[in-house]
C-alpha cells in the first residue's frame, strides 16, 4: 500500500499515444491518476476502460484548466510539442499544483524558477526518456570527476515518431541547436559535430542534435561546457546535410508547413519510431581540464516506455513531498539508482553508488 494518494494525480493528454501508455503502466503499478485532456470522447473511454476518473479542459480556457486540478497534487502533461506547455504551466502556478512534462521547453520553464517558488510548487520539464537517464547520468558522473568541466552526451534511438519528429521541427525553428561552452549557451548547426561512443554492444556514432541538454545539465550540474548528439537510424550523412539546410529557413511560415506535414506523413509502420524489441542507451562522459575522463550508460527499454516508467517515477517522487519548490531538474527528483531499479533498466558497472540510507534501510547503487 503506498504512503500517498494517487488519485490527486492527474494525466493531462491522456488519449494520446506516450498518454495512454503513461496511463497504464500507473495502473499497473497500482495507481490511480485523474485522466485529463481536451478529447471528451477518447479521455472518457479510457477512464472508463480503467476504471478512473477523467476531467475535460481545452488549454485556451484558463478556468477550465483551473477547475481541473481543483484537489490535484501533481500534474503529469503528455501533450506536445512545447508550443502547448504555456497554459498548463501557468494553471500550476495559480492552483499551486506540482507540475511534470514529457515535452517541455526547458527554458520557459527554468524562468519561471522565482514564480514556482513562490507558488511553493516544483515545475520540472522534460521527465522522460528525453532527459531523466542524461540529467541523473551526467549527475553521478560528475560524483565520480568532481572537477569536470565538460560534458558529452550520446544517445542511440530508433527511428522518430511522427510526434517526435514534429517537436524536433518546432526546437530546430525555435532555438536552433545548441551547445553551451564556457557557460554560455552558442548556436551551432546541426549535426556539426560528432562523436563515437561505446555501448555494452559496441561502438556507435552520433550527431549534434537539439536536445534539452545544454539547459537541464547546466542546471543539474553547473558544468560550463556541454553537448548532446544522437545515433539513429534515420540519420546520414545525407540526412544531416538536408536537415542542417532545412534549419536555417524553417522561419519560413510555408516551408514549416510544408516540413511538418511532411512529418505528419511518416509511414504508419513508425508511427511510434519503435519495436518492441528495441532498447534505447543513453551515454555520457565527464572530463576536466587536465583531460582526465569518465564515462558510463544506462541502457532502457523502448523510448515510449521507458518515458512513462520515468514520468510516472518522478510523479510518484512528487506525491511524496519534501522536494524544494522552484523549477528544477529530473536530477533533483530521482538519481540514477532509482532509475536503474526500474524493471529492464541496467547501467554500467561504474555507476554503482556508495551505500546509503533510504528510509531505514541500508542500500547500495544497482550494478548493470
Amino acid at each position: 500500500m503506498t504512503a500517498y494518494d494517487t488519485s490527486r494525480f492527474l494525466i493531462y493528454g491522456a488519449s494520446g499515444f506516450t498518454g495512454t501508455l503513461t496511463a497504464r503502466r500507473a495502473v499497473e503499478w497500482g495507481m490511480r491518476p485523474v485522466l485529463g485532456g481536451r478529447d471528451e470522447r477518447a479521455v472518457g473511454a479510457l477512464a472508463a476502460e480503467l476504471g478512473l476518473e477523467s476531467r475535460i479542459a481545452p488549454l485556451t480556457d484558463p478556468g477550465a484548466l483551473d477547475g481541473m486540478l481543483e484537489e490535484i497534487d501533481v500534474l503529469l502533461n503528455c501533450v506536445g510539442p512545447p508550443t502547448l506547455v504555456p497554459p498548463l504551466v501557468e494553471a500550476a502556478l495559480r492552483t499551486r499544483t506540482h507540475y511534470l512534462d514529457i515535452a517541455g521547453d526547458c527554458e520557459y520553464v527554468y524562468s519561471l524558477d522565482r514564480q514556482a517558488e513562490a507558488a511553493q510548487v516544483v515545475l520540472c520539464p522534460m521527465a522522460g526518456y528525453d532527459l531523466v537517464p542524461n540529467d541523473v547520468l551526467a549527475t553521478r558522473l560528475q560524483e565520480l570527476l568532481p572537477d569536470a568541466t565538460h560534458i558529452d552526451i550520446g544517445v542511440l534511438a530508433g527511428g522518430a515518431s511522427q510526434g517526435s519528429a514534429e517537436t524536433v521541427l518546432v526546437l530546430l525553428r525555435d532555438k536552433g541547436t545548441q551547445v553551451r561552452e564556457d557557460g554560455l549557451l552558442r548556436r551551432v548547426p546541426f549535426g556539426s559535430r560528432r562523436v563515437t561512443f561505446n555501448g555494452p554492444d559496441g561502438p556507435h556514432r552520433a550527431y549534434l542534435f537539439p536536445f534539452p541538454d545544454p539547459y537541464t545539465l547546466w542546471r543539474s550540474t553547473g558544468i560550463p561546457n556541454i553537448a548532446a548528439h544522437v545515433s539513429s537510424p534515420d540519420l546520414s550523412a545525407a540526412t544531416v546535410a538536408v536537415t542542417r539546410w532545412l534549419e536555417s529557413r524553417l522561419a519560413n511560415r510555408n516551408l514549416f508547413r510544408l516540413a511538418r506535414w511532411a512529418a505528419r506523413r511518416r509511414p504508419a509502420v513508425n508511427r511510434t519510431g519503435e519495436s518492441a524489441d528495441q532498447r534505447s542507451l543513453v551515454w555520457a562522459r565527464v572530463r576536466n581540464r587536465r583531460g582526465e575522463a569518465v564515462e558510463g550508460w544506462i541502457e532502457t527499454p523502448p523510448g515510449y516506455g521507458s518515458t512513462a516508467a520515468l514520468a510516472l517515477l518522478c510523479a510518484r517522487r512528487l506525491l511524496t513531498g519534501n522536494i524544494p519548490a522552484g523549477a528544477r531538474t529530473p536530477a533533483s527528483l530521482v538519481d540514477v539508482d532509482a532509475v536503474l531499479d526500474l524493471p529492464g533498466f541496467r547501467g554500467s558497472e561504474n555507476l554503482a553508488g556508495p551505500a546509503r540510507v533510504v528510509g531505514g534501510v541500508e542500500r547500495s547503487g544497482r550494478r548493470g
